[in-house]
C-alpha cells in the first residue's frame, strides 16, 4: 500500500481523490505550490514529515474557525465545525422551496401569497413581474400617444374640411 503525502497548507493527499470511507480529499493548491511541497518533503525527514502533519491546521471549511482540540466532523470536503454541521443538517432537513425544490431552514424562505421560496426564486419571481409591470406600462404609453395622435389627425382633418367649405363658399358664388 503505497503512502499518502499530506500538503502541508491545506492538509489534502498531494495527487489523491476524494475518498469518503476514509474520508480523504486531494490537495486543492495549485500544481506549483504541490511541486514545492514535494520537494520539501523528499529532502524532509521522517520525523520532520510527521511533525508537519500533526501541525496542519484543522479548520471549518465552512467558516473558517480553528478546530484543533475541538469536537468536529469531517467529510469529503474537510472539517466541519458543530455549529457549521447542525446549520448543514438543518438545511437538508429544512422547508422545499415552492418554485425550486430546494430544501433550506425554514428561516431563510421568504413567504408571499401563501408560497414559501428561497431567495434567488424570490428575487426571479419578483424580476418577472417588475418586466409584467414595464410591459404594462408601456402599452398605456402606447395607448396615449395612439389617441394624441388620432386627436391631432382629427383636429386636422375638421380643419382642411373648414377650409374647403369656406372656400366653396366664397369662390363659388
Amino acid at each position: 500500500m503505497a503512502t499518502e503525502v499530506l500538503c502541508p497548507e491545506c492538509g489534502g493527499v498531494i495527487g489523491g481523490r476524494y475518498d469518503l470511507d476514509s474520508g480523504t480529499y486531494p490537495c486543492r493548491c495549485d500544481q506549483a505550490t504541490v511541486d514545492e511541497h514535494l520537494g520539501e518533503i523528499a529532502t524532509a525527514t521522517a520525523t520532520e514529515i510527521e511533525a508537519r502533519a500533526a501541525a496542519t491546521p484543522k479548520v471549518c471549511v465552512n467558516c473558517g474557525k480553528d478546530l484543533t482540540g475541538h469536537t468536529r466532523f469531517k467529510d469529503s470536503i474537510g472539517y466541519w465545525c458543530k455549529d457549521c454541521h447542525k446549520a448543514d443538517k438543518a438545511a437538508t432537513d429544512g422547508v422545499r422551496c415552492a418554485d425550486c425544490s430546494r430544501k433550506f431552514p425554514e428561516e431563510k424562505l421568504i413567504e408571499f401569497e401563501g408560497k414559501k421560496r428561497c431567495l434567488s426564486c424570490e428575487k426571479e419571481r419578483q424580476k418577472k413581474v417588475l418586466e409584467k409591470l414595464r410591459r404594462e406600462a408601456k402599452e398605456v404609453r402606447y395607448d396615449k400617444k395612439e389617441f394624441e395622435t388620432i386627436k391631432w389627425l382629427a383636429i386636422a382633418t375638421g380643419v382642411l374640411i373648414f377650409i374647403a367649405v369656406v372656400g366653396r363658399l366664397l369662390f363659388h358664388h
